[in-house]
């Protein structure tokens, strides 16, 4: 049934393996705190406040990773570090 699904959605939005591909390329280029950060959410949904935890972040920080993340998966800023996030 998942295979199914996948074919059809793959089908009405394009190819879904070249966008996870382009997706897995563009964050290959990020900072390790940024993939890190973007990966516990978006794959694994952990919510911000557990992942400052466990990357030993302030809350803030996270949000500013994932700000980051956003922005350089919708082409509109460098996967760059933003505002130096400090550890706690």
């Amino acid at each position: 049934m998942v295979t199914r699904w996948a074919r059809t959605i793959g089908r009405q939005h394009g190819n879904v393996d070249d966008d996870l591909r382009q997706l897995v390329a563009l964050a290959a280029r990020w900072p390790k705190p940024m993939r890190e950060v973007f990966t516990l959410r978006k794959v694994y949904g952990l919510r911000p406040c557990t992942i400052a935890r466990l990357l030993t972040l302030s809350d803030q920080d996270v949000e500013r990773w994932l700000i980051s993340a956003a922005l350089a998966c919708a082409g509109l800023g460098p996967a760059s570090r933003p505002n130096e996030p400090t550890a706690r």
